[in-house]
């Protein structure tokens, strides 16, 4: 496979790779490593909020399975791109230049860092101000600046390591977490806690249906799918690209997401810090565990899939030093712009709302894509901006116009005619019209590269 030996660039020096493909000899990560990386991943600070929100539907029963079924099946998109980017060891938004064009992926690339940072930012703030309740819960007071600062440094230094300080961090997460979950669920278990009237009864006052209940948690999941690539071209075998990320996030997630939404029922409160002001000690260390480490942690990786996505931009303008301290300054800006404004749930409600518009569109056509052609792609040409797959100005209008299309009917029926969706959403129904809308327009005007 010559693809391998393409253009030694610096990038080769660091320990981080990020342009070329990896080559085998240089995978580091095996299934173990990936089940540990996405399961600490997909335990963060927003997935018991999200479990919460499980509380406004009408029966807690129906929404608990209903949500666990739903969540995986918004994970099957995931398969298919750990399946080709571990294959060619490249990143989702390479692998998609023959969809979109050299230039064109790069929409979903700048996307991408911008919701990245979106929640390093939010993720940041709230585990702040939590463990901030936590510490106060035993008697110190630390600044909120201070365990923010904290944060800032431990992100940065695991970045800095590279895939091996990735995976201690990830490790030590995991564990930790687990200990966290563990806990948790022994006092929810053992309370003595009401829950023939907690799962069964009606929910005098609903504040959502079912339907909108799902469509939160299949958009929560597809955010993840643009970082499957960056780790999953590290993977040594399929299984640990394609299927341990699936089920690391799935085991994470939905044990959270029930933890929330029994937390929402016992407490009235999806928060970790509510458990430390009931029951104490034990509870309040796990609790400051899983604030900080698994929001460094899961940081540390939404860190490295922002600089992913904002170098290949300019492959030879913008070294990795420059897009480095560029992430990192308009990370550490956004978080404390967030520290002094009101708009912190309305952000992260939004944030995930058009994560799940933006990247059903954009990806429906990338996966489209890599099943019309049997996963497989011509490396060589990917990285050729005058080649095959420059198109218009480097831009593919057969995926461009689709995902135009697809986005602005999803933003239409969300904001003005929900009703028309309810039992089944916006965000798969949207995947699946990018996604046949570029087949169609792939046969019907046929590239020159599909010319024989």
């Amino acid at each position: 496979m010559g693809f391998w030996r393409l253009t030694e660039e610096k990038l080769d020096t660091m320990k981080w790779v990020l342009s070329r493909p990896i080559r085998p000899g240089e995978r580091t990560f095996s299934s173990l490593d990936s089940f540990m990386i996405w399961f600490a991943t997909g335990v963060i600070i927003t997935a018991p909020a999200a479990g919460g929100l499980a509380i406004g539907a009408p029966v807690l029963w129906v929404t608990i399975p209903l949500m666990t079924i739903v969540a995986a099946v918004a994970f099957v998109p995931h398969y298919f791109s750990g399946k080709i980017t571990q294959k060619y060891g490249l990143t989702n938004f390479i692998a998609s230049r023959r969809a979109f064009g050299i230039l064109g992926t790069n929409f979903g690339g700048i996307y991408n860092m911008l919701q990245c940072l979106g929640y390093l930012a939010v993720q940041t703030v709230m585990a702040g101000m939590t463990a901030v309740l936590v510490f106060e819960n035993f008697g110190f007071s630390i600044p909120f600046w201070i365990i923010i600062a904290i944060m800032f440094i431990a992100t940065i230094l695991f970045v800095i390591f590279g895939p091996l300080g990735l995976k201690w961090a990830q490790t030590i997460g995991s564990i930790a977490l687990m200990i966290f979950g563990v806990t948790i669920t022994i006092v929810l278990f053992t309370g003595g806690f009401d829950w023939n009237a907690i799962l069964f009864t009606p929910n005098p006052n609903p504040t959502s249906t079912y339907p909108m209940v799902l469509e939160l948690f299949v958009a929560y999941n597809l955010t993840w799918l643009p970082l499957i690539g960056d780790y999953s071209r590290y993977a040594k075998t399929p299984r640990a690209g394609a299927w341990m990320p699936i089920i690391g996030l799935c085991a994470a997630q939905f044990w959270f997401y029930v933890l929330g939404a029994l937390s929402m029922g016992v407490l009235g409160t999806w928060d970790p810090s509510g458990f430390v002001a009931t029951y104490g000690l034990g509870q309040g260390m796990a609790s400051m565990l899983f604030m900080v480490i698994g929001c460094i942690t899961t940081n540390a990786v939404l860190l490295y899939s922002a600089i992913t996505s904002l170098l290949p931009i300019y492959p030879k303008k913008l070294e990795l030093g420059l897009s480095r301290w560029i992430i990192l300054g308009v990370f550490v800006a956004v978080t404390f712009g967030l520290c002094f404004t009101s708009i912190l749930d309305l952000f992260g409600a939004m944030l995930v709302a058009l994560s799940g518009v933006t990247i059903s569109s954009f990806f429906g056509i990338s996966v489209a894509d890599w099943l019309y052609h049997k996963f497989t792609l011509n490396v060589e040409e990917l990285y050729n901006l005058k080649g095959l797959y420059k198109y218009i100005g480097g831009f593919n209008l057969r995926a461009i116009i689709p995902m135009a299309l697809s986005i602005v009917v999803q933003e239409y029926i969300y904001f003005y005619h929900y009703e028309w969706c309810t039992w089944v959403g916006i965000v798969l129904p949207g995947m699946v019209l990018s996604g046949l809308l570029y087949i169609v327009l792939t046969l019907v005007f046929p590239p020159n590269y599909m010319k024989k």
